[in-house]
C-alpha cells in the first residue's frame, strides 16, 4: 500500500490543510507535488494478518460490530480481500432489522466473486466459496426462524378467532420477510455460475442455493398453514421449483413436492403465474321461459353460500393484489438502488474502481430513499469512503439529487452533487 510519509520525522498522519498536506506530529507542511513524491510502499502483511485473526475471533464469538470494525481495517489496507469485503457487509446484515439483512449481502455479492476470482489457486477459490456458500445458508435459516417466531407470536398473541381474522395480514407480512432471502440463495447461484462459469463444482453449489430457497418457502408455508391449495403459495412455491427445475430436473427436493402433488407444475408455463379454471361451464341455469330464476336461486340457504362465495372471491383478490404490491415494491427498490450506482459510477474519477461497501434502502411515505456508501480512487491512487443518499418516487423517477457526506477535493467523486439519471 502507497502511504504519504514525512521525511523530517517519518510520520505517517498528514492531513490536507488549506492546500498543503501537514504533518501531525511535527507540524511540516508539504505542497501537493511534494506530498506526491514522499508516497512509499509500506509492508502491512503483518498488520493485515492481525486484523483479520481478530476479526475471525471476533465473528467466531458472535461479536459482529468488533469483527466488522477489523474488516474495516483490512478493507482500507488491502480493498480487493474477498474475506474482509463480504464479511464486512455479513457483520452489518447479522446486526440490522430483518427487512434490511439481505440488501448488504446482494450489494456485496458481484465484487466479492470477482474477489475470489483473482485467487491464483483453485482450491482456495472453491474453499472460499463454500465458505460463503454455506453462511448464506445459516443466514437464510436464522431469517426464516425469524419469520416462525413471528407467526408464532402473533398467533399467541390473539385467541382463535381473533387470529383467523388477521391471517391474511400474517402470512402476507411472513411472505416479504421471507423471500429476500430465497431470492439471495438464488441470486448467489446464479452469479457464481457468471462469473466463473458452468462446470461440476459451480453447477453443484448453484443447485444448493436453489434448493435451499425452494425449501424456506416450502417450509415456511407448511409451519403457517398454508397449502398448495392458496394461491400465494402456489404461486412462490412454483416460482422457485420452476427455475430448480430448470438447472437440476431430478431433484428429489422437487420429487418430493411432486409426489405430495403430482400436477404441481403442471399447468406451470411462467414463473410466477398459474392458470386456474373454477368454473368449466358457465352458470346458466334453467328457468321458466320468462326470465325468472327457480326457486332454489331464491331461497335463504343459497344467498347465504351466495355470499360467501363472493366474499372468499373478494379475499383472494385482494392476497393476489397484495402479492402483486409486494413484487412491485420489490422491482422499484432494486431499480432504485441500480440507478443511484449509475449516477456514482459516471461522476468518479475513476469509474472502474468503485467498491461498494453498503446499500440501505427503505421507504417513507410516498418517497424510495437510497443510502449508497463506496470507495473510489482519489486523486493519490489511495481509495476514500464516500456515502451519497438519493430520493426516489415510487415510480423510480428521483425527486432532486444526491448528496455525499464527503465534500473533500480528493473524494474519489468528483461532486459534492450528482444528477439522477
Amino acid at each position: 500500500m502507497k502511504q504519504i510519509v514525512c521525511e523530517m520525522c517519518g510520520g505517517k498522519d498528514l492531513i490536507k490543510q488549506d492546500g498543503t498536506y501537514v504533518c501531525q506530529n511535527c507540524g511540516t507542511k508539504y505542497s501537493v507535488e511534494e506530498a506526491k513524491k514522499m508516497m512509499v510502499t509500506i509492508d502491512n502483511s503483518a498488520k493485515l494478518e492481525n486484523a483479520l485473526k481478530n476479526a475471525r475471533r471476533a465473528k467466531e464469538c458472535n461479536d459482529y460490530k468488533e469483527a466488522e470494525k477489523f474488516y474495516n481495517i483490512v478493507q482500507m489496507e488491502e480493498p480487493e480481500n474477498w474475506e474482509a469485503n463480504f464479511y464486512s457487509n455479513y457483520c452489518k446484515a447479522m446486526m440490522s432489522d430483518i427487512s434490511q439483512v439481505t440488501y448488504y449481502i446482494t450489494n456485496c455479492i458481484k465484487n466479492v466473486l470477482k474477489d475470489v476470482k483473482k485467487l491464483n489457486d483453485t482450491i482456495q477459490q472453491n474453499e472460499a466459496i463454500k465458505q460463503i456458500n454455506t453462511d448464506l445458508s445459516t443466514l437464510a435459516t436464522l431469517g426464516y426462524n425469524n419469520v416462525i417466531n413471528f407467526y408464532n407470536s402473533q398467533k399467541t398473541i390473539y385467541n382463535n378467532i381473533l387470529f383467523a381474522s388477521k391471517i391474511s395480514d400474517v402470512n402476507l407480512k411472513c411472505a416479504n420477510d421471507i423471500l429476500p432471502f430465497a431470492d439471495m440463495l438464488t441470486f448467489f447461484g446464479k452469479e457464481l455460475v457468471s462469473e466463473f462459469g458452468e462446470n461440476e463444482f459451480t453447477n453443484l453449489i448453484n443447485v444448493q442455493c436453489h434448493e435451499a430457497a425452494l425449501r424456506i418457502i416450502n417450509d415456511l408455508y407448511k409451519s403457517t398453514d398454508a397449502s398448495f391449495s392458496d394461491s400465494n403459495s402456489v404461486d412462490f412455491l412454483q416460482k422457485y421449483a420452476y427455475e430448480l427445475k430448470k438447472i437440476r430436473p431430478s431433484s428429489e427436493l422437487l420429487n418430493s413436492l411432486e409426489k405430495q402433488n403430482p400436477s404441481f407444475l403442471d399447468s406451470f408455463t411462467t414463473p410466477g403465474k398459474t392458470e386456474k379454471s373454477f368454473l368449466t361451464k358457465p352458470l346458466a341455469p334453467e328457468g321458466c321461459g320468462c326470465g325468472c330464476l327457480p326457486a332454489v336461486f331464491t331461497s335463504p340457504i343459497f344467498i347465504i353460500v351466495f355470499v360467501v362465495l363472493i366474499t372468499i372471491g373478494t379475499i383472494i383478490t385482494s392476497k393476489e393484489s397484495q402479492t402483486q404490491n409486494i413484487s412491485n415494491m420489490r422491482d422499484q427498490k432494486i431499480e432504485a438502488r441500480v440507478k443511484l450506482e449509475q449516477s456514482i459510477k459516471a461522476n468518479l474519477r475513476e469509474p472502474k474502481s468503485y467498491q461498494n461497501i453498503a446499500t440501505d434502502v427503505w421507504t417513507l411515505e410516498e418517497y424510495i430513499f437510497v443510502k449508497n456508501t463506496f470507495r473510489g480512487k482519489n486523486l493519490y491512487g489511495g481509495y476514500e469512503a464516500c456515502t451519497f443518499v438519493a430520493q426516489f418516487n415510487f415510480n423510480t423517477k428521483p425527486t432532486g439529487w444526491a448528496i455525499t457526506n464527503n465534500p473533500s477535493s480528493d473524494s474519489g467523486c468528483r461532486a459534492i452533487m450528482i444528477a439522477l439519471p
